[in-house]
């Protein structure tokens, strides 16, 4: 059987709603047609869309019946039928709400009204198990992370899988020594530059602190600064644990060779460090989210 990919999933199921769109649809319904759990498809959704998922179905069937408003002289309950409102009062209400206008007026007056139109894959670019969504812009106060520190170098990275592995061991053997964590189930993943000419880079697999107290023995601390930043999020179907090097790799590609170009980003400039912030909250065997923060200038 062939494992979808996320795109694939989320495309198969606009596809859906617009071939089904006279049907009663549940989130029960949807949740099976995308494959995946109803909490992780409205984070997923809510990613793609102004609105949650059921409130863009709604939207849906309110722009669909306009056409036998316009065109037909259906009766108005039959065309709340046809969409499968339960009653033509929810429907006349719906529309009202989304077009300040009932249907009556709207098919006398011929008012033109702004609809929600079928959701298009710009916003996000397919990679093989996930998708990355356009960045979102953020401002972050200073904060404090503890963990592990060590230099790796691209050619063991990209090889052996370092980053991952070791982001790995601290998340799941070491990260509970750590005291005053915020959070300690969101994984942070620190990268500073050595220099833009140099192969290698500091790496540091932490967590946020409140305070750098009572410090573990072989761990580092570090500060962030107060940054604006691109966030860029990854999504994928599969579990946190293999968000592997090659995979961070076709991410960063992207980000600098499309996004970063956009952005007038300079590594040196802007202090030469990203991170990747994972919250393992949320994640299951096949869903994972990723942000991706790049500090741009103020």
């Amino acid at each position: 059987m062939k494992n979808f990919s996320l795109y694939e999933k989320i495309e198969t199921l606009i596809e859906y709603i617009e071939d089904n769109i006279e049907e009663k649809l549940t989130l029960e319904t949807l949740s099976d047609v995308a494959g995946l759990s109803k909490f992780h498809l409205i984070r997923v959704f809510k990613k793609i869309s102004d609105s949650t998922l059921m409130n863009y179905v709604r939207s849906r069937k309110l722009a669909s019946s306009l056409n036998p408003l316009l065109n037909t002289d259906m009766r108005i309950i039959d065309v709340a039928n046809q969409y499968n409102f339960e009653h033509e009062q929810t429907y006349i209400r719906s529309f009202k709400n989304e077009y300040r206008i009932t249907p009556a007026k709207f098919r006398r007056s011929h008012t033109p009204v702004k609809i929600v139109d079928k959701i298009n894959f710009s916003f996000c670019k397919e990679f093989e198990h996930g998708v990355l969504f356009n960045p979102q812009f953020v401002v972050k106060p200073e904060f404090k992370v503890v963990g592990i520190k060590d230099i790796i170098s691209e050619e063991d990275n990209f090889i052996e899988n370092e980053a991952n592995n070791r982001g790995v061991d601290f998340f799941f053997n070491h990260r509970h020594k750590i005291k005053n964590a915020i959070n300690p189930n969101t994984y942070i993943g620190l990268t500073r530059v050595i220099n833009n000419e140099s192969d290698y880079t500091y790496y540091m697999p932490s967590i946020q602190v409140s305070e750098f107290n009572d410090i573990p023995q072989n761990m580092y601390c570090d500060t962030i600064p107060a940054s604006k930043y691109a966030v860029f999020q990854y999504v994928g179907n599969h579990p946190v644990e293999e968000i592997s090097n090659l995979t961070m790799l076709t991410l960063f590609d992207y980000i600098f060779q499309t996004w970063i170009p956009k952005l007038n980003y300079d590594f040196s400039k802007e202090g030469g460090f990203h991170f990747e912030e994972i919250n393992s909250e949320i994640a299951s065997e096949n869903y994972c989210e990723a942000n991706l923060y790049f500090p741009i200038s103020l």
